[in-house]
């Protein structure tokens, strides 16, 4: 009985053999695909090593390294789109703008690098709109920085330049540094609904410059926790309906603190004789 039932299961195991062993066609299907990554997947970006330079199509570019330009210029943006990144390298004029927009275009980003010693502008983009200026030192230019509408200017830098920061309607300019401005160049000029807030702008402390700090023209403009010195003029204003709260202004040689328009909104002007007496939080200051 048990050799019966031994040869059973023998019997059976030979049987399931050919199921275990099949293992399906050895003919591959095709060709292999291809496993390593172009070099678009992996930096997908276009350098830029050479001035001066047209951006012509949309997509995100950045410098190799310093950039020295000549009577041609610097980078030339006629693409809506687009992101320029200097990779805290330099771009050094040469004639004309740093960087330049061409154009009625949207949706751009310049930032963090140096742009220097340009006769025209550092970087004027006042052509377009939705604008973002970024991280951005402006040293040199007959302008530094420049925007169109709806845009911002954030965490920049601008000195020695004939006039600091320039930015159309609707727009934000924040947390910059502005100084050293040229006769009768402006620190920040805003036009109109738009917010100047947390900046720092200094003048030379010379008489009748006609500089002015920071200008509001337009209306239904913010001007907030600025703090201004040695202008001519600290914060002027034109249009109305500005609100002007929480700033201050100092060392004004032969000038005026604050210069508003009717109709604006401005907190009280706080000196050493009254900074004590009151507790307005939307007080201006000038000492």
């Amino acid at each position: 009985m048990k050799t019966l039932v031994l040869l059973v299961l023998a019997l059976n195991s030979l049987a399931l053999l050919p199921s275990l062993l099949a293992q399906g066609s050895l003919t591959p299907p095709g060709a292999p695909a291809p496993t390593m990554k172009t070099l678009d997947q992996v930096q997908p970006r276009t350098p830029i090593s050479a001035l001066p330079f047209a951006i012509t199509t949309p997509g995100s570019y950045y410098l190799t390294g310093n950039l020295s330009g000549g009577p041609g210029g610097g980078i030339t943006i006629s693409a809506s789109g687009v992101t320029l990144d200097l990779m805290g390298f330099e771009l050094v004029g040469g004639t004309g703008d740093g960087v330049q927009v061409s154009g009625s275009q949207s949706d751009l980003c310049v930032r963090n690098g140096v742009v220097r010693g340009w006769s025209g502008d550092g970087v004027d983009t006042s052509t377009a709109r939705h604008v973002q200026l970024d991280k951005l030192r402006a040293t040199g230019n007959a302008l530094g920085l420049r925007v169109g509408s709806e845009s911002t200017v954030s965490e920049c830098m601008a000195g020695g330049n004939g006039s600091g920061i320039a930015a159309g309607g609707r727009c934000q300019v924040r947390d910059c540094v502005v100084g050293s401005i040229g006769l009768y160049g402006i620190g920040i000029s805003v036009a109109g609904e738009s917010v100047v807030t947390r900046n720092s702008c200094h003048g030379d402390f010379e008489a009748n410059s006609g500089q002015v700090g920071i200008y509001a023209f337009g209306a239904r403009n913010r001007v907030e926790a600025n703090h201004v010195t040695a202008c001519q003029t600290g914060i002027s204003t034109a249009g109305g309906r500005n609100v002007v709260i929480r700033n201050s202004v100092s060392s004004i040689p032969d000038g005026s603190g604050y210069s508003t328009s009717v109709g604006d909104l401005v907190g009280p002007t706080l000196s050493s004789n009254n900074i004590g007496t009151s507790n307005n939080p939307h007080a201006n200051y000038l000492f």
